[in-house]
């Protein structure tokens, strides 16, 4: 059976059936982090994060059904599921990696159009949820859609004088 050092990767070669050795492995090394993450300091909390992911990756094969997850180590360390979990997640989002932006996302928006969404989210900002019917029942809210088409020409005209202003 591969040997297991605490550094090692998930599915860097390590065996796939949860042996009593691995177990016993997981415990310790999941305890010292406990240990360590219980100064309740980001940076160890993270590393707690790191090790449950580890071992969690390792025995996801077997899962908790079969008594060889991860869930019956940390009951019997005695660490909270939902504290474990929580440092997992904040583990995988600092290490993540950031993708590039998609090419809709990097898309130029004209500054008319961009100016547009602006006024009309200031323009609609009082009536709240309100507003989203505004357009899908237009009929039923002529008078409220006359007025937005004021408050729009309004904000148009104070954009217009601020411009003025700056040049």
């Amino acid at each position: 059976m591969p040997q297991i050092t605490p550094g090692d990767q998930p599915g860097e070669g390590q065996a796939s059936a949860a042996s009593p050795s691995l177990q016993f492995l997981a415990k310790r090394e999941i305890e010292v982090a406990w240990v360590h993450a219980g100064k309740l300091s980001h940076d160890e909390g993270i590393e707690l994060g790191r090790v449950c992911h580890k071992w969690q990756t390792q025995f996801s094969a077997q899962g908790s059904r079969k008594g060889l997850g991860l869930r019956p180590i940390l009951d019997e360390v005695g660490i909270p599921p939902s504290t474990a979990y929580f440092w997992i997640g904040r583990y995988k989002d600092a290490t993540k990696d950031i993708k590039p932006p998609s090419e809709k996302e990097m898309r130029e928006v004209p500054l008319e159009e961009a100016l547009d969404k602006f006024v009309i989210k200031q323009a609609l900002a009082p009536h709240g949820q309100a507003a989203a019917k505004f357009a899908k029942y237009p009929q039923q809210h002529t008078a409220e859609l006359e007025l937005l088409e004021l408050v729009k020409m309004d904000i148009y005209r104070q954009i217009g004088e601020i411009c003025k202003t700056k040049s």
